[in-house]
């Protein structure tokens, strides 16, 4: 194979290719892919559902999707307890999925360097993180775009020498103004770095069903809204299965516009302001300018944010002419357990 090392070619001596897709067109081929949605609203389920069908070259919505080893890397969720259910709930080639063991992995230098170990070894067709706050670094300001855009390139780029698909999940942020592709949590430069994402939220007119509904797509078409539904039904160990029904007409910023699928929409506004402080604190010490403009962009105000620092008894600390906040111990325990 000829490795091409120009800066710059002529067009006419590149041709033209079709992008490939592990799920046309929601998820290409090396590339990074968003599924975002409120937290507990199944996404997890949906991304075992989707790994179980890679891992066995399964059916979903539709589609035979080519079968490949599967990474598959959850923060949150106990191993054995849940996420090993959920896949045997949803039919996996156990023998096809690597699931991350230790979860307090973060992908810093040291954190990428290990799953390119693991991508060299397996050479997987998905990678699954989730929920890609939870993988972050200290050294990581999710708010800040050129952090967001150093971290996201250095995952781009592993997708793209192994072929990799990658699928990360993200909260949505409170309500606000703006469609779908704007109500991620953190920097914009999420959705800018990925090149397709997904929505996935509780139908608007229907409490008891899910849509998975795309908005972004740069390597080919914007693929249609689907509705699935969360059953006890075949589920193992207590997990759930998602079902998949068939087509819907809602569309991604259908869902956002609803209150059901938005980040704190039914917290008062000084208890998102306490959410979003403990989130933009758990590493620990921060320049209290710094969080302060990134609660800003999130729509809080200052009194809000004000209230929210004494409730939560936030420390404030100057340093060389500089304001640092940090969590109280007792918070900074509570939020590491």
């Amino acid at each position: 194979m000829t490795v091409r090392t120009e800066t710059f070619m002529a067009a006419s001596d590149l041709p033209a290719r079709r992008a490939k897709f592990i799920m046309e067109p929601y998820f290409p081929e090396a590339c990074l892919s968003l599924v975002e949605g409120k937290p507990g609203v199944g996404k997890s389920t949906l991304l075992a559902s989707i790994a179980a069908a890679v891992s066995r070259g399964g059916d979903f919505i539709g589609q035979r999707l080519r079968m490949g080893t599967v990474v598959f890397m959850n923060g949150e969720d106990a191993v054995q307890e849940v996420i090993i259910p959920r896949l045997i709930t949803h039919g996996a080639n156990r023998d096809n999925v690597i699931v991350l063991v230790n979860q307090s992995v973060t992908l810093d230098a040291h954190g990428m360097r290990l799953v390119r170990r693991i991508l060299v070894k397996h050479k997987p067709a998905l990678l699954v993180i989730d929920p890609i706050v939870h993988f972050l670094g200290a050294g990581i300001d999710m708010h800040r775009a050129n952090e967001v855009r150093q971290f996201l390139a250095s995952l781009q780029n592993l997708c793209k020498e192994f072929g990799t698909t990658c699928i990360v999940a993200r909260h949505l942020r409170k309500g606000g103004v703006g469609g779908a592709l704007e109500r991620g949590y953190g920097s914009i430069d999420f959705t800018a770095a990925a090149r397709s994402a997904v929505t996935f939220g509780r139908d608007p007119n229907n409490p008891n069903a899910l849509i998975f509904a795309h908005n972004k797509c740069n390597v080919g078409r914007i693929g249609g809204s689907h509705h699935f539904e969360l059953t006890t039904e075949g589920g193992r160990f207590g997990a759930a299965k998602m079902k998949w029904i068939g087509a819907s007409d809602l569309s991604a910023d259908d869902l956002v516009a609803s209150p059901e699928n938005s980040e704190g929409a039914s917290q008062s506004p000084r208890e998102s302001a306490q959410t979003f402080l403990v989130l933009a604190l758990r590493h620990g010490r921060r320049s209290a300018l710094d969080v302060q403009s990134a609660a800003a962009k999130q729509g809080l105000s200052k009194r809000t944010l004000e209230r929210a620092k004494q409730e939560l008894n936030v420390v404030s600390v100057q340093s060389e002419g500089a304001w640092f906040w940090s969590l109280p111990e007792e918070t900074s325990q509570h939020v590491a357990e």
